[in-house]
């Protein structure tokens, strides 16, 4: 009789409830489990302004859900004063808004929300690797990095060299680049914590194929409704994909 049968047949033994059965069941789960531990919580372990973050993004979608897609914006700007000489500091909100995407649900639906989940979940992960202030660094860095990469890519990809206000006719939606800058960012925190090569090796190839999936996207989503020219290939490679290398740096430079 095998060992196996020996303890099944036993009156004094919960096969079931077995340490060893349940180590021998659920042992990937450990070590995966310390394996996110050990990667991610360095300086925090309640990533508080990633869920705060979330938590608005999901109340502004609604209220723009609710209402149409320039409710948020038309209060704004009709709070702004038509002098020329006066100062208009709740304009920075329109730049909130568009770099977290409020009318994400309006264009997308509620199935948007899985979108949110994966991007603040990502942000989270940074937060307890980098901290609460230099993950507003980096958030700055990505609301920075979003109004500058287009005009950039109209003057390399359009010979475009005029000044671009985004904010005229943004469609504020989705909140895309927050989302690959952490994905970048949360994928090298996790082959930097791989010691072995071959794994190390298979993680790169996965990060290679995230960028390769994003010029897709580019290709087919964001601009998918333009004639194939040299300017939409040249666009592909100054977007999202551009924002998700911006992640990785960023992890070079910032990641415990």
């Amino acid at each position: 009789m095998s060992f196996k049968a020996k303890i099944s047949n036993s009156k004094d033994y919960n096969y079931n409830t077995s340490p060893h059965i349940y180590s021998y069941k659920y042992s990937w789960i450990n070590h995966f489990i310390h394996f996110i531990l050990n990667a991610f919580m360095k300086k925090s372990m309640f990533p508080f302004i990633s869920i705060g973050l979330f938590i608005v993004v999901i109340v502004l979608n609604n209220i723009q859900y609710n209402n149409n897609s320039t409710y948020l914006q038309d209060k704004v700007k009709n709070s702004v004063s038509e002098s020329k000489d006066s100062t208009s500091p709740q304009n920075a909100l329109l730049y909130f808004y568009d770099i977290i995407g409020i009318n994400g649900f309006i264009k997308n639906g509620l199935v948007h929300i899985l979108f949110f989940i994966l991007t603040y979940t990502c942000l989270g992960l940074v937060e307890m690797n980098i901290g609460h202030i230099n993950l507003v660094f980096f958030l700055i860095v990505i609301l920075m990095f979003n109004f500058f990469v287009e005009g950039f890519q109209s003057a390399i990809c359009e010979n475009n060299l005029y000044d671009i206000n985004k904010l005229e006719n943004s469609p504020f939606c989705c909140g895309s680049f927050i989302l690959f800058a952490t994905l970048g960012f949360t994928l090298f925190i996790f082959q930097k914590h791989i010691s072995d090569l071959y794994t190390k090796m298979y993680v790169w190839f996965i990060i290679s194929c995230v960028w390769g999936g994003c010029v897709l996207y580019e290709n087919y989503y964001t601009y998918g409704d333009q004639k194939t020219s040299k300017q939409k290939t040249c666009k592909l490679f100054f977007w999202n994909g551009f924002n998700y290398i911006l992640g990785i740096f960023c992890a070079l430079v910032l990641s415990k």
